[in-house]
C-alpha cells in the first residue's frame, strides 16, 4: 500500500500513464479513491468499480495500473546517452610539459646528488607534447545486461528491506497508519 497526495500526482510512484484500465485519481482531496496494481487485483478478485476497505475507511477503486521494468528504462536512457557522447565526439586535450632543471644540490650534498633525484622520480624521462583523446562510450551486448542485472539487484534488495521492515510491524499498527 503506497498513500499519494492527490493534489501533487508527479509524486506518486504510479502515473497517469501507466493506468491499464479505468483512470487516475481526482484532484478532490476529499474522494476515497483507489488505484491498485493489475497483479494485486487480479490475485484479489478486485475490479474499476469495486471497493475495498482499509483502516475501516472505504475506498473506490477507480483504476489498474501496471508499473513498468525500470532496469530496461534505465538501459535505454544509459544506450541512449553513449550514442550521444559518441555521436558528439568530444575531444580532450592532455598535455605534458617540460620538466624543469633540477635544482642544485642543497648544502652537505655530495656531487652528483642533483641527478640522483631526479632520476629517482623518473623526472628526468619525461618528454613535453600534448595530444588530444576523442571520447568514446562502448556499448555492448555484456554491458547492457549488466546494468539490467544491477537494476534489478537493486530493485530486489529494496523490496527485501521494504518487506523486512513491513513484516516487523503488527498489523494494528500497519493499519493505524492508513489514511
Amino acid at each position: 500500500m503506497t498513500g499519494v497526495d492527490q493534489t501533487k500526482p508527479a509524486l506518486a510512484p504510479v502515473s497517469g500513464s501507466q493506468i491499464t484500465k479505468g483512470r487516475y485519481l481526482s484532484t478532490d482531496p476529499g474522494s476515497r479513491e483507489a488505484v491498485l496494481n493489475v497483479s494485486y487485483a487480479r490475485r484479489n478478485g478486485l475490479t474499476v468499480g469495486k471497493t475495498i476497505k482499509l483502516g475501516g475507511k472505504t475506498y473506490d477503486v477507480v483504476g489498474l495500473a501496471q508499473a513498468s521494468l525500470g532496469g530496461v528504462l534505465g538501459a535505454l536512457l544509459g544506450i541512449g546517452g553513449a550514442a550521444a557522447i559518441n555521436a558528439i565526439g568530444l575531444t580532450l586535450k592532455a598535455s605534458v610539459a617540460a620538466p624543469s632543471a633540477p635544482a642544485g644540490p642543497g648544502p652537505g650534498a655530495g656531487p652528483g646528488a642533483g641527478a640522483a633525484i631526479a632520476g629517482t622520480f623518473g623526472q628526468g624521462q619525461v618528454a613535453s607534447g600534448s595530444t588530444e583523446v576523442v571520447l568514446h562510450a562502448p556499448v555492448d551486448a555484456g554491458l547492457i545486461l549488466l546494468a539490467i542485472s544491477l537494476a534489478l539487484l537493486g530493485g530486489l534488495i529494496a523490496g527485501s528491506a521494504g518487506g523486512l521492515r513491513a513484516a516487523r510491524l503488527r498489523p494494528a499498527d500497519a493499519l493505524r497508519h492508513i489514511d
